[in-house]
């Protein structure tokens, strides 16, 4: 019965290429940032520092949990240009996209309703310095919500083709370049807390921390009563939204 804030970070750099072109991303396809083959986590798996971005399977929601994805990001840069050093590369633009997958189903999709790349990295930069030029353009809101026995995932796509120009020019991949970098942060709930969180989706309450420690308080404090009726929460989410509303009305939103 936790709450845990989670933070994983992908990284594509040079000491993961070196001059082995199949490990780059072809152009233009999506693979997933946990379980697929490029790129490394900056979590150690083994005493030997291990870095590999390797979990068996992606992230799956078990029926005791509830899982509230908050913001994800990617690097900026759209140019397909890159510099070499004699025979090595050391700068690139990636020209990336990050989508958030459900079971099969894209969240981000075009106008016909298509799976879609998902959102640019220059919509949503990463890292941000905080500075106008690196602008964040695009934030999460409202966050997903993934419910139990869902599976979910972060998938990358670079468009800019890194791969075909070390294959034909014989080049190799500055140590020291980052060529793409992606994170995702996400709540995880687990126990009785993910059971708040479940009741506050019916009832229409956000899913927050905060939120979830009020309605337990409620809870606690409902002494005698059917806490189990939907009359009861439908009175606890009334008290809730009229509460928000005074805050909201104090802080001038």
């Amino acid at each position: 019965m936790t709450v845990t804030r989670q933070l994983y970070e992908w990284t594509l750099s040079g000491t993961d290429i070196g001059s082995d072109a199949n490990s780059i991303p072809d152009a233009g396809v999506a693979f997933s940032i946990f379980v697929g083959p490029y790129g490394h986590s900056g979590r150690a798996v083994s005493s030997t520092d291990d870095r590999r971005n390797k979990t068996e399977v992606p992230p799956f929601v078990n029926e005791d949990a509830f899982v509230v994805i908050e913001d994800f990001a990617s690097s900026p840069g759209l140019l397909p240009d890159y510099t070499v050093d004699g025979t090595t590369v050391v700068s690139f633009a990636p020209n990336g996209f990050a989508q958030i997958v459900v079971e099969s189903t894209g969240y981000y999709q075009d106008p016909a309703n298509v799976y879609d790349h998902g959102i640019s990295g220059d919509a949503s930069p990463y890292p941000w310095s905080g500075i106008d030029t690196e602008k964040r353009h695009y934030r999460l809101n409202p966050p997903l919500y993934i419910l139990p026995l869902q599976t979910w995932d972060v998938r990358y796509t670079m468009m800019n083709d890194l791969r075909t120009a070390v294959e034909t020019g014989s080049l190799t991949v500055s140590d020291q370049l980052i060529i793409a970098r992606c994170f995702v942060q996400y709540t995880y709930y687990t126990g009785a807390d993910a059971m708040v969180a479940q009741q506050l989706v019916k009832l229409g309450v956000p899913v927050t921390v905060d939120n979830v420690d009020w309605f337990k308080r409620q809870l606690l404090m409902a002494k005698g009563l059917d806490t189990q009726t939907f009359d009861f929460y439908l009175r606890v989410a009334q008290v809730y939204r009229e509460a928000d509303d005074k805050r909201r009305e104090h802080y001038g939103r």
